[in-house]
């Protein structure tokens, strides 16, 4: 049945007709013919009933809490991912006198011959470049005491441990425990 908001005996439907007026989500809302005119609708949450005003829940807030709750893992994913990462990570770690390095190698490099991946994206930097790196970042920070290494590529990350190991002995390298080291950073 076609709405007719002249005849509003419920006062359940609400007619925008000008840019100043009011825009009500609790009221079906049909916007006027009458003149043209568009505005952003500020409150687009107004109908969550949420506490505050506009400015403390921004799209991306309430995207980002929206993810979390939606995609939050099930208990037994839960305590295996603690399990990892307590087993990971030192108890006594500061973050912030750690550097992380991720390696990237395999399938987002140029010339890869992983089958099955797309072209690589990038020239990756050797490892003797990412050791420039950690030690240009030594320099402007001598108090740094770990180094996270990462990387889906076992050989890479063990070459690139050896190299550390020699020239900076006293870091603390911190892998993460369990990481299979695909090969790849395909999903498939």
């Amino acid at each position: 049945d076609p709405i007719l908001v002249d005849d509003n005996t419920n006062n359940n439907t609400a007619k925008l007709i000008d840019v100043q007026d009011e825009y009500d989500r609790t009221k079906r809302t049909v916007y006027s013919s009458e003149k043209l005119w568009f505005r952003i609708i500020r409150r687009k949450y107004s109908w969550l009933n949420l506490p505050g005003n506009e400015k403390d829940h921004s799209t991306l807030t309430l995207n980002a809490a929206s993810f979390a709750y939606y995609f939050r893992p099930k208990p037994w994913l839960r305590t295996e991912i603690d399990k990892r990462i307590r087993n990971s990570i030192p108890s006594d770690l500061n973050p912030d006198r750690t550097l992380g390095v991720p390696i990237r190698r395999s399938d987002k490099c140029h010339g890869h011959n992983i089958t099955g991946s797309a072209k690589g994206e990038l020239d990756c930097p050797d490892l003797p470049t990412y050791m420039e790196g950690v030690r240009k970042f030594l320099e402007f920070d001598p108090l740094i005491e770990n180094v996270i290494v990462t990387s889906e590529d076992k050989s890479a990350c063990d070459e690139f441990l050896e190299l550390l190991g020699k020239e900076f002995p006293r870091l603390r390298v911190v892998l993460n425990v369990g990481d299979v080291q695909q090969g790849t950073g395909s999903g498939s």
